[in-house]
């Protein structure tokens, strides 16, 4: 009996890979992704605490670091119901 998976127009098929082309995973990738995040949430903190005690003197680098997080974690939190909204589409087909 021929596996369905080994042969694919008489062409070995493995099973894929979870790499990238540069060797990094899935879990790799998004963790990295979400460190990202975090470090700008982090970094729009700090200049609002230094904004706060009157230690910045360019208010827009303040302004600019507070944009950045807020759109990255707007991104972040768009893909996440995106993937749940994938996983519950899979979970509805019948098999």
């Amino acid at each position: 009996m021929i596996d369905p998976i080994s042969l694919i127009n008489g062409t070995r098929v493995s099973a894929p890979q979870n790499t990238s082309s540069d060797g990094k995973s899935f879990a790799d990738i998004l963790n990295g992704a979400i460190d990202q995040v975090n470090k700008l949430q982090d970094d729009a903190l700090k200049n609002d605490v230094l904004l706060s005690t009157g230690n910045v003197s360019q208010l827009h680098d303040v302004m600019l670091a507070s944009v950045k997080a807020d759109l990255a974690l707007e991104l972040t939190i768009a893909i996440r119901n995106k993937a749940l909204e994938a996983y519950q589409e899979i979970m509805r087909m019948q098999v």
